[in-house]
């Protein structure tokens, strides 16, 4: 299925429309929202011209649609869908506390880091592992860096496969498989190699 079946099977600019009235937003909101002309918003909702990408987006925005909402927009005038949106509202931020329930329910050792491998929930049988009381509070995340404590020998001991452990922790925190990375503001632990 390419691009011009996806745009024959959705008709994204009545669904534009159909969502700004819904909302019960004329067009001249939608373009001082949007910063769009109210001509162009006009033509993009009879389908007399395509978006760029940008120009839909900023409509998108304008109308309040969540990324679930928009995808099918996105799709239909043949763009990329932002699953990554679609994923961060479903499943976006979370307090502290529901990662400690997530982690719990699991019988072997887990835990929950941030982007810099600060440990911020562990089960009981991680606690264990480490010779923490389960019912103790973890200390501040930047006082139990995952990849801190690894190198430390009262950890390693507890760990059977330490070097495959290490070697994945690295890994992550050199290619920054967590986030996409800017190759002109790279994160820090990416600067000065590309190894």
């Amino acid at each position: 299925m390419g691009r011009d079946d996806i745009q024959d099977r959705f008709d994204w600019p009545r669904a534009i429309r159909d969502e700004r009235k819904r909302r019960h937003l004329a067009r001249p909101e939608v373009a001082h929202r949007s910063g769009l002309s109210l001509s162009a918003i006009k033509a993009y909702e009879t389908g007399a011209r395509h978006p760029s990408r940008e120009a839909l987006q900023a409509i998108i925005d304008a109308l309040g649609l969540t990324a679930a909402e928009a995808s099918p927009i996105l799709a239909g005038a043949g763009y990329a869908t932002n699953w990554r949106a679609i994923f961060h509202d479903a499943y976006g931020p979370r307090p502290l506390e529901w990662f400690e329930e997530q982690v719990e329910h699991e019988a072997w050792p887990a835990f929950v880091t941030n982007e810099a491998s600060d440990i911020i929930a562990a089960n009981r049988t991680f606690r264990t592992l480490i010779g923490m009381p389960p019912s103790q509070r973890l200390p501040t995340p930047e006082k139990w860096n995952f990849i801190a404590m690894s190198t430390q020998p009262w950890w390693a001991d507890h760990i059977d496969n330490w070097d495959e452990a290490m070697s994945w922790a690295l890994g992550l925190a050199k290619t920054g498989l967590r986030r996409q990375i800017n190759l002109e503001r790279p994160p820090p632990w990416s600067t000065g190699s590309n190894c």
